[in-house]
């Protein structure tokens, strides 16, 4: 099967055809170059819904986790412009594996990943990414992305789209395997579907993934469209899966409530088999501080991130 490989420099990018499995995957150029994170809250695992400010998770923490970063961004692609892209590196920079949620299925969406790439490689690390092939199982067709730090964490094979589920699930998950001090943790990126077309009967069947893949230490991320008590989320429990994140609300209001409260549906989540992983820290990244309006914020995506420091039992 065809592939492509994106090559993203600031003036240019080439296109190279080539075999493969028909992902796009760039390996980028270092530059310089430093942006604070606008804000960082950590949650808690064992209940609390609310948040509380946190250190940005940095390259000096353990050598024995992954800090992952997931992330909807609302129809990444080249509506988006540079001010917006960098804005998004700024948010994802301090992590060592990002996975992208709603990439275009067109070329603009693999393009605005190697923009954000480019952006990321001016900030001080050197990343890499793939790309996925257009989900397949129904009308939402879509892309996933995996970004990262290709001096701390090593992508072990190709990344793929699961094909269990590719016939009952409208985007099939994207999974990756990542290496870190010898030790790899196998992340399925995942994108229900919206509340009105059911997505717990997409994230019922997530609950087989620990039997196709029972040699892997798994963690399911993305945007599910549905609260972890739900009866899909049920079943990933039953199956031996926990939800890192509890609920925390991710998604971003038009205008605040009369309380205030600019976050309304705790859709994203970090899924983890409890047994095979641990969690040591999590939260989520508030980017809307930085910005006027919600609708001003809403421009780059409708989420904001989720993040977990993870590692192997």
């Amino acid at each position: 099967m065809d592939f492509l490989k994106l090559f993203f420099a600031p003036v240019f990018f080439i296109l190279v055809v080539s075999c493969g499995n028909n992902d796009f995957q760039n390996n980028a150029q270092q530059s310089g170059g430093l942006a604070p994170v606008d804000h960082v809250e950590e949650s808690s695992i064992g209940g609390d819904t609310s948040s509380k400010d946190s250190d940005v998770v940095t390259e000096n923490n353990s050598d024995a986790e992954i800090h992952l970063l997931s992330w909807n961004i609302a129809n990444l692609g080249k509506s988006k412009d540079d001010t917006e892209i960098d804005a998004m590196a700024r948010i994802i920079k301090d992590y060592e594996v990002v996975a992208i949620q709603e990439v275009v299925a067109g070329p603009g969406g693999a393009q605005a990943v190697a923009r954000l790439v480019d952006a990321l490689n001016r900030k001080g690390s050197k990343w890499d990414y793939v790309v996925s092939n257009p989900t397949s199982g129904g009308k939402g067709v879509e892309r996933y992305a995996f970004l990262w730090k290709s001096s701390r964490v090593k992508l072990k094979g190709r990344a793929w789209l699961d094909e269990h589920v590719a016939d009952a699930i409208d985007r099939e998950p994207y999974m990756a395997r990542f290496e870190k001090a010898g030790k790899v943790i196998t992340v399925a990126s995942f994108h229900a579907v919206p509340q009105s077309k059911y997505p717990n009967a997409e994230i019922e069947l997530l609950k087989d993934f620990p039997k196709w893949y029972s040699e892997d230490h798994l963690l399911l991320v993305g945007d599910f469209n549905a609260g972890n008590n739900e009866y899909g989320g049920q079943a990933l429990a039953q199956s031996g899966f926990k939800d890192a994140m509890n609920n925390v609300r991710t998604t971003i209001k038009m205008k605040p409530d009369k309380e205030g409260r600019h976050l309304a549906n705790p859709f994203d989540h970090m899924y983890f088999e409890q047994r095979e992983l641990q969690i040591t820290s999590n939260g989520t990244v508030d980017f809307t501080n930085g910005y006027n309006d919600l609708k001003s914020a809403r421009l780059i995506s409708d989420h904001i991130p989720v993040w977990v420091s993870v590692s192997v039992r």
